[in-house]
């Protein structure tokens, strides 16, 4: 009788799931038809599309994970009521309930480091979303500071929006998971010893981009002679500055080349 009880609760427990599941699939179907309503076919490679799609994902895999816990709780149930095999369920529980109360109070003591990090987060969503409307304004010319050109605005704001993630990721380090175990700390070093030693020149270009891009040397669409190359400039980044020639040829010329080299604006 109690086995036949725990089999009608096993039932139970997966149609739960089941409409559960399909709820979520529902509503997912119906946000991707209003989309594409919305937007026609350019939809599919909306961020939102690929949102819901990771929103699908997770649906079943935590489907499968609920139904793998529900059965696996049937199968301890059930077997431990009959006495031949429930001294095979007593020495897995015991092999298995140490490691599971580890586990569970590990994910108890991080929730307060998981609030912090939360808290973090959404404090630093809001500084960026603050800095890119200011920085729009001041793009698009309905702000206006006195000696701050407009051309100045974007690179400007990807500086900025990079030194805010970089002390995001100081301030968080401390409450990430694993943070002061020696893995983590050798992990940190080898990392930094990697960038340190393999981004020697990409970090000299980008300090060039920088000077460059507030000495107003020249704009997107200038004739310019950087070096011995001559051409209309295409794309200015941190890194390079394209050129194309009059052979129709793009050119991207290093930026601490230019900054080391004569510039001249035609």
């Amino acid at each position: 009788y109690h086995t036949v009880a725990a089999t009608l609760g096993l039932v139970l427990a997966i149609q739960l799931v089941g409409a559960l599941y399909w709820w979520v699939e529902d509503r997912r179907g119906s946000w991707i038809a209003w989309m594409r309503r919305a937007r026609g076919a350019t939809a599919a490679s909306d961020v939102r599309a690929d949102l819901l799609d990771a929103v699908g994902r997770l649906n079943r895999a935590l489907r499968t994970v609920l139904l793998a816990g529900i059965l696996l709780s049937f199968l301890t149930v059930t077997l431990r009521l009959f006495p031949a095999t429930a001294p095979v369920v007593g020495a897995m529980l015991l092999y298995v309930a140490d490691p599971a109360r580890d586990i569970a109070l590990a994910i108890l003591h991080y929730v307060p480091n998981l609030g912090y990090l939360t808290i973090i987060g959404g404090l630093g969503w809001l500084v960026l979303r603050l800095l890119r409307y200011l920085f729009r304004a001041l793009e698009g010319g309905s702000l206006i500071l006195r000696g701050f050109h407009a051309e100045w605005a974007e690179p400007t704001y990807k500086l900025l929006r990079t030194l805010l993630f970089l002390f995001l990721l100081m301030v968080s380090f401390p409450y990430l998971p694993g943070a002061g175990s020696q893995f983590f700390q050798g992990f940190s070093v080898f990392v930094g010893a990697l960038l340190t030693l393999g981004s020697t020149g990409a970090i000299g270009n980008i300090v060039a981009g920088t000077v460059l891009t507030y000495t107003r040397a020249f704009r997107v669409g200038d004739m310019v002679r950087l070096g011995e190359t001559y051409g209309v400039v295409i794309e200015k980044t941190l890194l390079v500055t394209r050129l194309r020639t009059v052979e129709h040829e793009e050119v991207p010329v290093p930026n601490s080349s230019v900054l080391a080299g004569a510039v001249v604006n035609f």
